[in-house]
């Protein structure tokens, strides 16, 4: 009997969207980040997300975090996606997913998170449920208010389009090696901020209004620059050629990597396989560089071209991308 690991993430959605009914006409009902819905004359997306303990964080061990970080992270990972959409995160539900041993400090906790992250993006927390499990999950289900420029899909990007992405890459990897490799003692600055990318997540909402109507494409990075970037290709049925040397590798990173015990890191790898950074990748036209880059420096929001859109190939300097995408993160997946 086949197993989903076999399957892994993308091969699963696959095959369960062979089930669903198809989207009626101006809605988009899997496949981007975010479903896009109607009610009567408005339109507005829709996601959800998990994360686990134990796999998108770890209370039990120690190095995972903090309760309160785990439902910072559960609300930013959804923002992240209303945001690669272009649209506003507005109203939240959360279940909750607990085995009955576990602290009430700690359900406070993450309750305490979550409602410090929906304060930071403006997300009224609507309500939710609880309910006992083997092991401790946060579910969050976010909405999104759609602008005048309509939702931004990853179906866009056309041959001649500019890549790019916002911020820095790598960090939020890096700084789960770190605290996977903590010894107790207090970490350097650089190493510390690897570790709050990694456990506080900043996600791009205003980064992605800004980008609304210019952006012809979008994704948020979240399991790896390979792996979205592929996902975006894939909706654009399209190639790219990428730049290494313009991929921007988060400095603390590089810092991180000149030390000699960590000397077998390698930046550019993390920066193009390690997940969790929660910044946007775009594709726009050449035209479009310009505004686009003023609009997201007026945010204070760092704008990197790293590539071009082509028809045929998928090149990061003279490698595939697929090579990078094998080694990218992906649910399901066997190893």
């Amino acid at each position: 009997m086949k197993r989903v690991g076999e399957l892994g993430e993308r091969g699963l959605i696959r095959r369960i969207v062979e089930h669903l009914p198809p989207a009626p006409e101006g809605e988009l009902w899997a496949g981007d980040d975010a479903a896009v819905i109607t009610a009567g004359s408005t339109r507005f997306v829709l996601t959800i997300d998990t994360l686990t303990d134990k796999l998108d964080f770890d209370l039990s061990r120690g190095f995972g975090g903090s309760g309160k970080d785990a439902g910072w992270k559960a609300m930013a990972a959804n923002v992240s996606d209303i945001a690669a959409m272009g649209a506003t995160p507005r109203h939240a539900v959360v279940s909750l997913s607990l085995p009955v041993e576990t602290p009430v400090v700690v359900a406070d906790d993450i309750a305490a998170g979550l409602a410090e992250a929906a304060a930071r993006w403006r997300v009224g927390l609507a309500g939710g449920d609880v309910g006992t499990a083997s092991e401790i999950s946060i579910t969050v289900a976010l909405t999104g208010e759609v602008g005048v420029h309509g939702p931004v899909l990853r179906s866009g990007a056309a041959v001649g389009h500019a890549l790019c992405v916002t911020g820095f890459l790598g960090g939020a990897a890096a700084g789960l090696r770190s605290q996977q490799a903590s010894t107790g003692t207090e970490p350097a600055v650089h190493e510390a901020r690897l570790r709050t990318r990694q456990l506080r997540p900043q996600a791009r909402a205003e980064a992605g209004l800004a980008l609304a109507g210019l952006a012809t494409a979008m994704i948020d990075v979240s399991d790896g620059l390979a792996v979205d970037l592929s996902n975006l290709l894939d909706a654009s049925g399209a190639g790219c050629e990428i730049d290494p040397a313009k991929i921007p590798v988060d400095p603390d990173l590089l810092m991180l990597a000149a030390e000699p015990r960590w000397e077998e890191l390698d930046p550019l790898l993390l920066a193009l396989t390690g997940g969790e950074d929660y910044e946007l990748l775009f594709a726009l036209e050449e035209t479009g560089l310009r505004s686009a880059g003023a609009a997201l420096r007026e945010l204070e929001v760092r704008m990197t071209r790293i590539g071009t859109v082509v028809a045929d190939g998928r090149r990061v300097g003279t490698e595939d991308l697929d090579h990078f995408r094998s080694l990218g993160w992906q649910h399901l997946q066997d190893r």
